[in-house]
Formats: structure tokens, C-alpha cells, sequence
């Protein structure tokens, strides 16, 4: 009995190791294949993660080159060594003194992903600053919309709830006001209900909170005209006049594409409508300037892009009937719609409408969810109305109104594309870019 006791009690033993073994190999074998699994996986979130805190660090750059440059070209007080600390990142940010003028360095530093930033200013007479956004009446940003560039307005600046502004306001003159978020400076005569993450210029501030110092009984900064492009425009309607003219088939008025096409230099001697055909989208390639002696109207899962070959070259888009520049000479762009430059430089669609209509007619309507676009609005006689989860790259125009989570991100590069406002200064901008 004693015996047969032992040999079940040694059956029950090794049945017990058999099991733990298998239990041993389960748990290794499933620690192994969640490794390879997880791996995978693991190393992607954290490029993923890499990126996004790279281009914190990049902005953030970006962001310190327009103040401590913006101080250089107007004459105010700047440092040779600046400091920034914006959206997690620190940024130290260089003036050295070149034969030719200003170099000025910013290194971005966000969790040590580091990136680098450098603007070359040369000296010059009647030099100019150049500006995400550039009003004559107004700027108005709201709904979750957000500016990442410096804005320059000769009327109010205002800033809604869960809206933006990444950079400097100038709301220029007497009149000028200032009302909402900045994270740079703000020069204004009036500031009322305001969260400004840097300095403060001004003759009254009420309700509001300034995170660097406070000026009070600053000069107004002067109004200034917004950039004449006449010279340019009429340069860019001439190209486009020698590859040609189309004036038929224009059916009501209006010349349509609904199909894949190439397009320019060419003048269109009627209204323009680019659309999709049935289910299929369509591509628009630029190979050259366009005029539109009319309106422009872009709708309905569109692509309209600059051809490769043109390098780091911008193309224009241009809107306008000499004969009614009044009601006409407008541009509307709706629903999905992508614009793109070369994918080279600062390259770029310039989109120009002539509407003279002041603050009571739309020159540019752009009611988008198109996602980013290399494109710069030009409408200087006239309201520019931009809505719906899209972004650009600037502004020229009479009023603006940012609205419904879109954005205006001011890129490297543009300085020398186009757009030279603002008041005076004793230097002008030369090259901007990344470094390594």
C-alpha cells in the first residue's frame, strides 16, 4: 500500500511538471511573439512621435527669425543672443554681423530634436519686412483658425475664442486695435482683452495679460499702403497673352474643364470653371501664367498644380476683366479642393483677383477642406473669406477674415517670392531657410 501510495504520488509529480514546463514555454513563446509584433509598432509611434517634435522645434524657429528680424528691420532693441520658449521648445537664436548686412541663426530645441534656421539680411535703402497676413481694413480670425506668421493691419486686429495668432501684430495708426491671442509682440494704440505671450506698444490696454514688458504710451506704428503688384501682374497678363487666347468654347460665358488637362500661358476671354466630370477627379497641370478676363471658380475634388518642370518657379492665376472690376474679377474655390506648387523651393500658385469692390464685395472666397496648399492670395481691393480645415501659405488683401479651423502658415522662402510691405528699414531679406 505504501508503495502504490509513493508511485501515484510520483505520477502526480511529474503530470505537475509537465504542466509547468508547458506552461513555461507558453508564456515564453508568447512573450516572443508579442515582441515581434510590438517592435514594429513601437519603433513607428516613436518616428511618428520624432517627426511631430521636430516640427515643433522647426516652427518654433521659424517663429523666433520673424521677431528677432522684424526688430532688426525696424530699428527696435534686440539682443545678439535671444531666448524663446514656445510650444515646448527652447530656441536660441544668433545676430552676426556679415560684410553684406545680418545673419541671423535660430536653433530649435524641443525633447533634443534640434532644427536650425538661418536668415541672411542684406543692407539696403527703403528695405521692407514681409507678413503672413497684410490688411489695409481689418483682420478678423476666429472659430479655431490660427495665423502662424506676423500680421500686419493699418485697422483693428481681432482674435476670437480658440484662435491664434503665432507670431507679432502691427495694427497700425490711431485706430489701430488688438484683441485676442498673440504668442509674439503686439504693437497697437488700443489692447483690450488680450493674452500676449511676448512685449506690449501701446497708448491703452485694458483686460489683458502680458507675459514680457509692457510699454505704455507707445507711438502708433504707421499705416502703410499694402505692396502695389501692378508692374508684376501686368508682366504676368503679358505672359500669359503670348501662349495664346481662348474665347469659344465659352457657353453662357463661361469656359469649362472637367477632365485631366495642362493649362498655360494662356488668356481666357471668360469666366473659368474647373470641375470634376461624374466620379472622377480631375488634375489641372500649370505650365505657365493664366488670365482670366472674368471670374474663376474651382469646385468639387480638384487638383490644380504648378508642372515639375518649372523647378522652383511660382505660377499665376489671375482673375480680371478690365471692364468690370467692380462685381467681376473674383475667384471661388469650394469643396476639396488641392493646390500645389512644384514641390521645389518656394514655389508656388499665386492666386490674383483685381476686384475693386472694398470691404463690401468678396475677391477671394475659399470655402476649402483641402488640407495644406502651396498657394498666395493677392487681392488688395477687396474681402478675402477663408473657412473650413484648409491652409495657405499669405495674405494681401483689403479685409480678411480667417474662420473654422483654417490656417495661414507663412513659409520660408515666400520673402523672396513675392510679397516686400511694410514700413522702411535699413535692410531687406535675402535668403531664409533651414540649415543643418
Amino acid at each position: 500500500m505504501i508503495q502504490h501510495h509513493f508511485q501515484k504520488r510520483g505520477e502526480r509529480g511529474e503530470r505537475g511538471q509537465a504542466v509547468l514546463i508547458a506552461v513555461i514555454f507558453f508564456v515564453v513563446g508568447g512573450t516572443m511573439v508579442l515582441a515581434a509584433i510590438s517592435g514594429p509598432v513601437l519603433r513607428q509611434h516613436a518616428r511618428i512621435s520624432n517627426w511631430e517634435i521636430s516640427r515643433q522645434s522647426f516652427f518654433a524657429g521659424e517663429a523666433s527669425i520673424e521677431e528677432v528680424g522684424y526688430r532688426v528691420m525696424h530699428g527696435l532693441s534686440v539682443s545678439s543672443a535671444e531666448s524663446l520658449s514656445l510650444l515646448g521648445a527652447e530656441v536660441a537664436t544668433t545676430i552676426e554681423d556679415t560684410a553684406e548686412g545680418k545673419q541671423i541663426t535660430a536653433t530649435g530645441d524641443t525633447k533634443n530634436m534640434i532644427r536650425k534656421n538661418r536668415a541672411v539680411l542684406t543692407a539696403g535703402s527703403g528695405a521692407s519686412f514681409h507678413y503672413g497676413i497684410q490688411t489695409h481694413l481689418a483682420v478678423n480670425v476666429n472659430n479655431g483658425a490660427a495665423i502662424h506668421g506676423n500680421v500686419y493691419s493699418n485697422g483693428a486686429v481681432y482674435v476670437g475664442n480658440n484662435a491664434h495668432i503665432y507670431g507679432d501684430v502691427v495694427s497700425a495708426g490711431e485706430e489701430g486695435f488688438f484683441s485676442g491671442h498673440a504668442t509674439g509682440t503686439v504693437y497697437a494704440h488700443t489692447i483690450n482683452s488680450a493674452q500676449i505671450d511676448r512685449d506690449a506698444h501701446y497708448q491703452t490696454i485694458s483686460g489683458s495679460t502680458v507675459s514680457g514688458t509692457s510699454y505704455p504710451g507707445s507711438s502708433d506704428q504707421p499705416t502703410v499702403p499694402l505692396p502695389d503688384l501692378t508692374a508684376s501682374i501686368e508682366e504676368w497678363e503679358t505672359s500669359a497673352l503670348s501662349g495664346g487666347t481662348i474665347s469659344s468654347p465659352c457657353p453662357d460665358g463661361t469656359y469649362t474643364i472637367n477632365a485631366d488637362a495642362s493649362l498655360g500661358p494662356i488668356k481666357i476671354n471668360c469666366d473659368l470653371r474647373i470641375t470634376k466630370s461624374g466620379g472622377s477627379n480631375t488634375t489641372v497641370t500649370l505650365l505657365g501664367n493664366v488670365w482670366v478676363s472674368g471670374n474663376i471658380r474651382i469646385e468639387n475634388n480638384v487638383t490644380v498644380r504648378i508642372d515639375p518642370s518649372l523647378g522652383t518657379n511660382s505660377v499665376a492665376l489671375i482673375a480680371d476683366d478690365p471692364s468690370d472690376r467692380l462685381t467681376g474679377s473674383a475667384i471661388n474655390i469650394l469643396n476639396n479642393i488641392t493646390l500645389l506648387g512644384t514641390g521645389q523651393g518656394s514655389s508656388a500658385i499665386v492666386l490674383v483677383s483685381r476686384n475693386e469692390g472694398g470691404e463690401d464685395w468678396t475677391a477671394i472666397n475659399y470655402n476649402n477642406n483641402g488640407g495644406d496648399n502651396d498657394v498666395v492670395f493677392y487681392a488688395p481691393g477687396a474681402v478675402v473669406n477663408l473657412n473650413n480645415n484648409a491652409s495657405i501659405s499669405a495674405i494681401t488683401a483689403y479685409l480678411a477674415n480667417i474662420n473654422n479651423n483654417t490656417e495661414v502658415i507663412y513659409k520660408s522662402g515666400l520673402a523672396s517670392l513675392l510679397f516686400s510691405s511694410g514700413p522702411g528699414g535699413g535692410y531687406e531679406i535675402e535668403s531664409w531657410r533651414e540649415v543643418e
